[in-house]
């Protein structure tokens, strides 16, 4: 690979941002308006715990590589900060800045990395270690533009990163000597060596503090079951259906262009007078809409789920992740034998908050995906109808009153944030899905009443004793039947 570019630090001075209204809060954010789009995530993450009444001042949360943390500014108003990372000798949990310019710049380099090099980022945020040698370390620190190699093995603790800095020529014995260094530490005086650090072990670089010469990205650990749309980057075409005049076209993969073409065919079937902007076509998993192009030219748009801000606020006319999740829910309907009870994207899941916080981090988790009779309970006090699915941690999983707290979220942000359980939303009630993080264990069809009949009479049994029970449940599917 050739030499690799880098957006360069921000130079548009910060500005104070339109304010995020929370319903009588007001959120501020300050930064370079070329960056601002990066602040999605951390903003989706304080809106949450206002959601939850949890924010308060002080309040830290990692999001990405930084950590980001609420001030208050005046009453009803705070302000996130992120740490002083250009601070001569910055402390990361104590120097912060109302400025968020540089760690907005970091998750965009970390962004647009990932995204020449076309690969699947690793978790690695401002705490991990880093290993440089003694010689690498005087040319971070003087400014030099010595050639550096960075490479990437499998990390031996959960504080190291696997990462190591050395300089490419030959050193004495002094400068191979190696000390662990803070990533966050190395973004102003290495940030090139930064921008690299998602990428997978096995990743080799050439590179001088700044500039990236040459990389070579290991193979990240993809999710090939349902953990990710195989058509997440690649070729899009557009399909599309003429009526009277009126285009109405429709963007995809090309794997999934005649269900595309399917969808077309339905909206042109009722006629040009019900091909206006904004018009439903309405599906069993998501509602596609109508939405203006240019002239007599309508484009099929869905919810964008590839963020949950994004999916609250935004639409696109990609239409591959939708199609894609829904056919993935067909056919786990078909293999699993049973009748299908679709989830819509506006219905609710139950979800507990270990859960929630867990995807939004990253973080890999065990989880039971469990869907129940609801009869007259099936909808929330706003009208919002339930799917009766529910979201557990694993019960091996130590939580705390608040981490087994269940919070109602809509399946579709459910999704925006692991998409890999979005394709078993349209199995019946009495399914038990088993799963750690994309990989399904075994699911089974459970029969509720013989269930809890058997729980509350007979000796403690294991969940799996239960399960293995034919009289209370029957497998259904099991890890090989999920494909990507």
């Amino acid at each position: 690979m050739t030499e690799l570019e880098l957006p360069p630090h921000p130079v548009d001075a910060p500005v104070l941002q339109a304010p995020v209204d929370l319903g009588g809060f007001a959120l501020d954010l300050c930064c370079a308006p070329s960056v601002a789009s990066y602040a999605a995530p951390v903003v989706e993450r304080f809106m949450r715990y206002h959601e939850d009444g949890q924010h308060h001042d002080g309040l830290r949360t990692m999001v990405g590589f930084s950590m980001w943390q609420l001030r208050q500014s005046s009453p009803g108003r705070m302000t996130i900060q992120a740490p002083s990372y250009l601070s001569p000798d910055p402390d990361l949990t104590e120097d912060t800045t109302d400025d968020l310019t540089t760690a907005l710049w970091v998750e965009a380099m970390h962004d647009d990395v990932l995204r020449q090099l076309d690969v699947d980022g690793d978790v690695v945020d401002l705490s991990s270690g880093v290993m440089c040698t003694r010689a690498a370390l005087k040319v971070v620190e003087s400014g030099g533009d010595d050639e550096l190699v960075l490479t990437r093995r499998a990390p031996t603790s959960k504080s190291s990163s696997g990462w190591h800095l050395s300089t490419a020529t030959k050193a004495g014995l002094i400068g191979r000597r190696e000390s662990d260094v803070l990533a966050g530490l190395l973004v102003r005086g290495a940030p090139a060596v930064v921008a690299l650090l998602p990428l997978p072990v096995g990743t080799t670089a050439r590179l001088t503090t700044t500039r990236v010469l040459e990389v070579t990205a290991g193979e990240a650990p993809r999710r090939t079951t349902t953990g990710g749309t195989p058509f997440a980057a690649g070729e899009r075409v557009t399909v599309e259906e003429h009526v009277d005049g009126l285009t109405v076209r429709a963007t995809i993969a090309p794997a999934l262009v005649e269900v595309a073409r399917t969808l077309l065919r339905t909206a042109a079937a009722g006629g040009r007078e019900r091909l206006v902007p904004g018009a439903a076509l309405q599906t069993d998993y998501v509602t596609y809409r109508l939405e203006q192009a240019e002239p007599d030219v309508l484009d099929v748009t869905s919810p964008d789920f590839s963020h949950p801000l994004a999916y609250r606020s935004g639409t696109t006319v990609d239409l591959t992740e939708a199609v894609f999740a829904h056919v993935q829910q067909q056919t786990l309907v078909g293999r699993a034998g049973v009748a299908a009870e679709p989830t819509h994207v506006d219905d609710t899941i139950g979800i507990q908050r270990a859960v929630v916080d867990a995807l939004a981090d990253g973080q890999r988790i065990g989880v039971v995906l469990d869907r129940m009779a609801l009869g007259d309970a099936d909808r929330l006090d706003d009208g919002t109808r339930r799917s009766g699915w529910f979201v557990w941690a694993n019960a091996s999983t130590e939580l705390t009153e608040d981490q087994r707290a269940v919070l109602n979220v809509d399946a579709g942000e459910v999704h925006s944030y692991a998409r890999w359980l979005a394709p078993y939303l349209a199995l019946p009630v009495g399914t038990m899905v088993q799963l750690f993080d994309d990989q399904l264990l075994r699911a089974h069809l459970v029969d509720p009443d013989r269930l809890d009949a058997a729980v509350e009479s007979g000796p403690a049994r294991t969940m799996g004793e239960l399960l293995a029970d034919p009289h209370i449940a029957r497998p259904i599917l099991a890890g090989d039947d999920v494909t990507g």
